[in-house]
């Protein structure tokens, strides 16, 4: 598998864009045109900037012959494991890296109780709580809304 097939790959698993990988690893937004189209190879800076931007090695991006990035490697997992890491890796490195900030902060037992007893919330902002009514179980206001929880 060729590195723009490798790159275009991982960016549909962000969910990012062309743009947001161009912002990200600081290559050239035509750069990352030509080599997603295949009209260009990365030299070796940006092919660095590149796989390091997508969360990936650059032996895995530039060898044609591997499928799985080996950092990734998933023997020798509980079955647990591989579930929680493929849940990391749909979650995206920002993310991962600020539940686990708040599971240290917090404490394992903390946080998984909250966890489990999240609940979705509606949070009506620049309104006063005490004017917002409920109707049909969602608040309702002149001002924007913000929703969070689960």
């Amino acid at each position: 598998m060729k590195y723009a097939e490798k790159l275009y790959r991982q960016l549909v698993r962000l969910g990012w864009n062309q743009q947001k990988l161009s912002r990200t690893s600081g290559v050239s937004d035509s750069e990352v045109s030509r080599i997603l189209a295949g009209k260009s190879n990365p030299g070796l800076e940006n092919a660095f900037r590149l796989s390091n931007a997508v969360g990936l090695s650059l032996d895995f991006m530039a060898n044609e012959t591997l499928t799985e990035d080996p950092r990734l490697e998933t023997t020798g997992l509980t079955e647990s494991q591989r579930e929680l890491l493929t849940l990391a890796n749909a979650m995206g490195l920002r993310q991962v890296t600020q539940l686990m900030d708040i599971v240290q902060h917090l404490g394992y037992e903390m946080s998984l109780r909250r966890l489990i007893d999240a609940r979705p919330t509606i949070e009506v902002l620049g309104a006063d709580p005490s004017a917002s009514t409920k109707a049909s179980g969602t608040l309702t206001a002149s001002a924007g809304v913000r929703r969070s929880g689960s």
